[in-house]
């Protein structure tokens, strides 16, 4: 058996050869024989470039006839869509939930939270961030949401005799404090006790 080698093959490198929409690749291939080498696709040796989305195959030539071609296949997925959902307000002690939607098969939140699983968040805001994660190729996205627990004032501010709740914009009911009965009529921000007492 007579074996005759019919070109000589170029040395390659590729950075990678599965990526995401937006990443780089470096395709770097030499001529033992001394050719130099162009790729196809627009691609320039040994220079970062960015693929597009889906299967991509770039072939590389030598300027040296006895050179043989090299071909090489890139993979690049696409980015999924990844929604953290509406920022929240809670009331102090309450529990709430998260749930991320989008193209994703996997979501993971930071913060020590789970999607979709009941939780009572600290006071103040919290940023909370959401990493979705197409299993099959690696590829991620992030979104971002804020929870804030809020706290009304009920602390109550006196002008002669009426009394006035220093918290803004809410609903109000004015109580009796000596039995702890609701006041009719007395849902303004602002009261004025017809008589002696505790409200």
């Amino acid at each position: 058996m007579i074996i005759t080698e019919l070109c000589t093959g170029l040395t390659y490198t590729v950075s990678d050869d599965t990526v995401c929409v937006g990443d780089e690749v470096i395709l770097d291939a030499t001529s033992t024989l001394g050719g130099t080498i162009t790729w196809d696709g627009g691609v320039t040796n040994g220079v970062a470039f960015t693929p597009p989305a889906g299967s991509n195959t770039y072939t590389a030539t030598s300027s040296e006839p006895s050179d043989c071609e090299q071909t090489v296949t890139i993979f690049v997925g696409e980015i999924p869509t990844v929604d953290a959902g509406a920022n929240q307000d809670v009331c102090e002690g309450d529990s709430t939930f998260v749930t991320a939607a989008g193209t994703a098969t996997d979501y993971s939140w930071d913060g020590g939270i789970t999607n979709g699983v009941y939780f009572i968040p600290p006071s103040g805001t919290t940023t909370y961030t959401v990493t979705g994660t197409i299993d099959s190729t690696g590829c991620e996205a992030t979104d971002m949401m804020d929870i804030t627990v809020v706290v009304p004032d009920v602390s109550i501010t006196a002008t002669g005799t009426m009394l006035t709740c220093n918290q803004a914009g809410a609903t109000y009911q004015w109580i009796d404090c000596h039995d702890m009965t609701p006041i009719s009529g007395e849902t303004n921000q602002s009261f004025t006790p017809n008589v002696d007492g505790d409200y």
